[in-house]
């Protein structure tokens, strides 16, 4: 059986299990969705119990490092010691014969000589900018071999897809992962605003969950279900003002 690792997300791993260990996992959403911050806390649960975890970027990090820092994630130390790490990639320039297997050839090795356990990949659809369409298939399927190659547990992070292409990006990608979601803003009846993830694919499990959830403050930026909130406010005999849902 293979084993699962937790997503540091309190009711992901209730209600999943966590993920499966060095599998694929996909999440698409927009900046404005916790994408980020679900990924934030996916790598610090592997920091957590030892695990070395890599932070893949097609920008420099220094900003966002910056940002989950003051959220409580507290990255830094983790750079210090060399748990964690963080690398900038590039789309392979196009019309170069081979040139995507060789920045994936050159990318694993040193994913590789880092011993990377954990790895999330943020927005990965630039790896493909330059691919023309009818190569897109074929560099898909050789970008999971170098997922599965590396043996880590690996959670890529897709914008939205904007046009038919970029969607058809996004199929092949979650057609060789073992779960995919997608997270975005919704609301409520009264218009209240909240966050929503929709399980789209689940390997081994017919049900495709969703679940609710707000982003609370604290000593690290926590993301809780608008389940469990209201969980919390009847323990508390349910006095007083109910706990915000949105």
């Amino acid at each position: 059986m293979i084993p699962r690792i937790p997503t540091g997300i309190a009711f992901l791993d209730r209600d999943l299990g966590g993920f499966y260990r060095q599998r694929i996992y996909v999440l698409c959403g927009g900046d404005d969705s916790a994408k980020r911050i679900l990924a934030a806390h996916f790598l610090r649960a592997g920091l957590e119990t030892g695990e070395s975890c890599l932070w893949m970027a097609p920008e420099k990090m220094g900003d966002r490092l910056i940002a989950l820092g003051n959220a409580g994630f507290g990255f830094s130390d983790y750079l210090q010691s060399g748990a964690f790490s963080c690398a900038e990639y590039h789309a392979p320039r196009a019309g170069l014969t081979g040139s995507f297997q060789k920045e994936l050839d050159a990318a694993g090795a040193d994913i590789v000589a880092r011993g990377v356990e954990r790895l999330v990949i943020d927005s990965a659809q630039v790896l493909f900018a330059n691919e023309p369409k009818r190569c897109r298939p074929d560099c898909v399927s050789a970008f999971a071999r170098f997922c599965e190659k590396l043996h880590t547990s690996t959670l890529i992070l897709l914008d939205p897809p904007a046009g038919p292409q970029a969607n058809a990006l996004k199929d092949l990608l979650v057609e060789q992962a073992t779960g995919a979601f997608a997270v975005a803003k919704a609301q409520d009846d009264d218009e209240r605003d909240f966050l929503r993830i929709t399980t789209e694919k689940l390997v081994g499990q017919d049900a495709l969950p969703t679940w609710d959830f707000e982003i609370v403050a604290g000593n690290r930026i926590s993301l809780i279900s608008k389940e469990d909130l209201g969980r919390a406010w009847m323990r508390a005999g349910g006095h007083g003002a109910a706990p915000p849902l949105n």
